[in-house]
């Protein structure tokens, strides 16, 4: 699988309109999508922002850290290897 080759899957669900039985399916299904801690759900703009900032914040973190690796001599520029990182958004409308 993706997740076990190192990338990273980040899964929002806007579940506006779902409920009962359709609403927790769609939850567990964007939480199997994602990689452990990468999945959110978003009720309104102030979660979208929060999101985009914490992946944002992983996106940045990952190149820092291949940065790192390389001033400090432990990776060449030959091997920069950085973690893909893949958002998926799925709008589920009920």
């Amino acid at each position: 699988a993706i997740k076990d080759k190192g990338c990273y899957i980040y899964s929002l669900g806007f579940f506006h309109a779902l409920y009962g039985s359709e609403l927790a399916f769609g939850q567990r299904f964007m939480k199997d999508l994602a990689s452990d801690g990468r999945y959110y759900e978003v009720t309104n703009a102030d979660d979208l922002e929060f999101v985009f900032g914490e992946i944002s914040a992983d996106l940045n973190q990952a190149m820092m850290d291949v940065l790192a690796g390389v001033a400090s001599g432990m990776v060449t520029p030959a091997e920069w290897v950085v973690p893909f990182h893949l958002v998926a958004f799925v709008l589920v409308v009920g």
